[in-house]
């Protein structure tokens, strides 16, 4: 579609404007949430043995990734989504710490935990800020 000056003449594109501003912000969410979601799919891959699971759920507003493995210690859960903290010693510490940068960007709920079969990150989609 292109517009020519004599169709615009004097009216104002804000419209036009906050359309493409809108549509900036969902790219700019998904693009972010990808991130978010590619790390802890990366952390389950690196901290799942072989021959088990991972798991990746999403039902309406939530989405979680579980894997079966090891644990998380009290000590690493109460510190896991500060900056440059790491299980892995090749690990920068800062993937974590970005998602919850993100996650809280967004007002999206997150939270791990430890399960019966390993570790579940979950991420509660707020729909209001999407």
């Amino acid at each position: 579609m292109t517009t020519s000056p004599t169709l615009i003449g004097s009216k104002t594109l804000e419209i036009l404007l906050v359309f493409v501003w809108q549509l900036f912000v969902k790219i700019f969410i998904v693009v972010r949430m990808q991130m978010v979601i590619k790390n802890f799919l990366s952390n389950a891959i690196k901290h799942t043995p072989k021959n088990k699971h991972i798991y990746i759920v999403y039902n309406e507003n939530i989405i979680s990734i579980e894997n079966e493995g090891e644990f998380i210690s009290v000590d690493q859960m109460n510190r896991i989504w500060d900056t440059y903290v790491s299980s892995d010693r090749e690990g920068t510490g800062l993937g974590l710490a970005i998602c919850k940068t993100i996650l809280d960007l967004h007002h999206y709920g997150y939270y791990v935990e430890n399960t019966s079969r390993g570790v579940k990150f979950t991420i509660t989609i707020n729909k209001k800020s999407c």
